[in-house]
This record gives structure tokens, sequence and C-alpha cells, in this order.
């Protein structure tokens, strides 16, 4: 299925918006924001994807567009983290050496997906039917970059081959603007920073919440300052003391007054 002239130029007018400059949240809502305007949807998120201590994949600090209000957008957070994320079979697609996207009701046959557990319990209550999504990889290598739900309620038609092609266009802008805002080296490295990388297996990301931290900052002032949000501190600083074998915050500053 082919865009029309009009159609492909208003894509390429609007890619322009992906490449705007911003932290990582700032840049996850100009590309949710454009993605309204040429897919339009009910309800869609953009969350950060990272690697956690068992080597498994959590999907955190979503941005949001919504015609819902805080409440609903509160309750679909807290029963995806909590209850529903394994029972995410689009998850199946994290493991792509590249940027993908996808018709979620395509994924596997009508009979079967409207008996799955995150159909059934988690989408379908929440009147939230039909979804298109996409995962965003660097480029060079196969680190995770976040991930892109669409959702439609049962008002509108089901995402299409022309949703699909419109996604695939705006995959490798995406994918470029996501690497520009959270994947830059910064511009000076420490150090601390080598120690931790190399020493305790930190990731850059982890490495600037410990040189916040050790400046006295609270979780929700970190948060502040680094663009997050407080539950995505709280989850990076129990990988921190995982892979740094502490127990507590007191304990963690006191170990890295012996890191020079």
């Amino acid at each position: 299925m082919n865009l029309t002239d009009i159609e492909f130029d208003r894509v390429n007018e609007l890619i322009c918006k992906i490449y705007l400059p911003g932290d990582s949240r700032t840049v996850r809502k100009q590309i949710m924001e454009v993605l309204n305007l040429l897919i339009p949807f009910d309800f869609g998120d953009f969350c950060s994807v990272y690697v956690n201590e068992n080597a498994g994949f959590e999907i955190v600090d979503p941005v949001y567009i919504s015609r819902f209000g805080d409440s609903f957008q509160k309750d679909f957070e807290c029963a995806y983290q909590d209850k529903y994320s394994s029972f995410d079979y689009t998850k199946w697609y994290i493991n792509n050496e590249k940027s993908i996207a996808f018709i979620e009701s395509e994924l596997i046959n009508k009979a079967a997906r409207v008996n799955t557990v995150f159909y059934k319990e988690f989408l379908e209550p929440r009147g939230l039917v039909y979804s298109l999504g996409c995962y965003l990889i660097a480029r060079k290598t196969p680190e995770i970059l976040g991930a892109i739900a669409l959702y439609r309620n049962n008002r509108r038609p089901d995402f299409n081959g022309k949703d699909l092609e419109i996604m695939n266009i705006l995959l490798p802008h995406m994918t470029q603007s996501m690497e520009n805002s959270i994947l830059a080296i910064p511009a000076k490295i420490t150090n601390m920073d080598l120690t931790l990388m190399n020493n305790y297996g930190l990731t850059r990301r982890e490495t600037e919440i410990v040189r916040e931290l050790k400046l006295g900052l609270t979780n929700e002032e970190i948060a502040v300052r680094l663009s997050l949000s407080a539950n995505t501190v709280k989850r990076h600083l129990y990988n921190i003391y995982q892979k740094m074998n502490v127990s507590s915050r007191a304990k963690l500053i006191k170990k890295m007054e012996k890191i020079k």
C-alpha cells in the first residue's frame, strides 16, 4: 500500500519535528505528537527500555499522549508494570537486531489473540482493542532505545497497512533522534565514571545517577535534573545497589568515598 504524494509530503514535513533537540522525554513527546498527526490514536505511550539485573528487559518512564485523564494513565502504567508486562507478547520483538514496527492484531491469529491474558484482562477492559507498536534499536549496537505503543478503541478501525507504512518510514528517523538524545557520549567522562563502568558494570545513565546522588540530591531532584520519573530513578538505584553490592543509599555513598 503506497502513500499518495500529499501524504508523503506530509510525512516529510513532520519528520523535521522529530529531530528537534531536547532530552529523552522531550524528544519522545515530540515524536508522539508527530505520530498522532500522521496515525491518529486514542492512547499511546513511548517508554524507555533498559536491561535489568537478570538480563531481562523492563519498559519504564512512559511519555503519554491520551484522550483520557491522569487516573486512566496511572491505572494503565501500574497494571502493566505490576502484572501484565510478562504477558505482553509484543516483547518477542525486543531482541530484534534493528528497529521494527508491527500491528499487534497481526502477530497471532484472532481467535488466539482475544483469549490471551494480555488482551482479555489488560487491553479489552480498558477499551484499547487495537494497537500499533515499534521497538527502536540502536543502529551500531543491539542497544534498545525505546518502545512505542499506539492504541485505538473499538469505535475506530484497526491499524492498517498504510499506518504501518508510515511507521516504517519514520523508524530510522525516530531511531536516530533517540540516539542523539540518550546515547551521546558525555562531554567529560571522569575517572570515577570509568571505574564504575569497568569495575562494577554500571551504565552511563547509572553513573550519572551516582554523581547526582553524591551531591546529596533526593530521588525526585535527580529525576528532574535527568528528565526521568522518580520511579525510574528508583529502578536504576536498585540496579546500582545490586552491582555495587550495597544495601542502602548511605552504604553506597560511603563506598563512593573510596573511589577517586
